[in-house]
């Protein structure tokens, strides 16, 4: 991440919750790899709910709210998701793609900043009952060129591919040392599970979307140890993915965005020029 970028909100964060929580860490905060459409894997048959105050062609299941394996396939696209109530918070671009190989469906996903500079790129097995954090590299700027950092994986689980009505839950976890600013130990705990239905308006129509609520816990051990909690709110609408997401750090500190543009990566690329 270039200095420049992100300075002012990310640390803010970092002092607002008295802890050692550096630039990629309130990143993290922001999200870490969970995005969407529709992809339906083999083997596996979407159900669809009539009647019953349900709309026709909402899926009983979660994956169809994920992955859009048509539009993501090929050089894949690229969501632009702007902050909803804090200007000074930097817009985010994610590409993601999918590809198949041995492993089977996967969901690769890239983290850039305005200024274009790749910060984080992972790999998502797509299995039958959730999606599964296999990779995940960090990246950030020094003087001399990029240090990338490979977190450990504890837990894979980043979204529930279940039947709604039984409200699905994941648990991914994350481990490493950090060395942008001071020699941190980090461990991130995310859970994701599913509240409710509802409709979400979007380019002026309202569309099928379900509500998912987000308990992330930040663990920093430098000489001592401290652990940060907060909860949060992402929706994901049925065709479209991500549409919205909230954390709410603190009472001084939230973090809200909302999906504001998609791009292929030529225009993507383009607007940087």
């Amino acid at each position: 991440m270039h200095p420049h970028h992100n300075v002012m909100s990310y640390k803010s964060l970092r002092y607002r919750t008295n802890h050692r929580i550096n630039d990629r860490l309130a990143r993290l905060a922001c999200r870490t790899c969970y995005f969407a459409v529709l992809l339906v894997l083999p083997g596996l048959h979407v159900s669809f709910l009539a009647g019953c105050g349900q709309s026709e062609n909402i899926s009983d299941r979660l994956y169809p709210y994920y992955i859009n394996e048509q539009t993501f396939s090929g050089q894949g696209i690229v969501y632009v998701y702007q902050p909803v109530s804090n200007p000074e918070l930097p817009a985010e671009y994610w590409h993601y793609r999918v590809i198949h190989d041995w492993r089977g469906n996967m969901l690769k996903s890239a983290l850039y900043d305005p200024a274009g500079m790749l910060t984080q790129e992972s790999v998502e097995r797509l299995e039958s009952d959730q999606a599964e954090l296999m990779s995940l590299e960090l990246m950030y700027a020094i003087d001399t060129g990029t240090v990338t950092i490979v977190p450990k994986i504890n837990e894979r689980g980043t979204f529930p591919f279940g039947l709604i009505d039984e409200s699905p839950a994941t648990t991914f976890q994350i481990e490493y040392w950090d060395t942008s600013e001071d020699s941190v130990r980090v461990i991130l705990t995310k859970q994701r599970s599913l509240v409710e239905r509802l409709e979400y308006p979007f380019e002026g129509r309202s569309v099928p979307a379900v509500r998912v609520a987000v308990t992330e816990t930040l663990e920093t051990e430098t000489q001592g140890f401290t652990e940060t909690t907060w909860s949060g709110t992402e929706i994901y609408a049925q065709d479209i993915g991500l549409v919205y997401y909230k954390k709410e750090i603190n009472d001084q500190f939230i973090l809200e965005y909302s999906l504001a543009d998609r791009l292929t990566f030529e225009q993507f690329r383009g607007r940087l020029e």
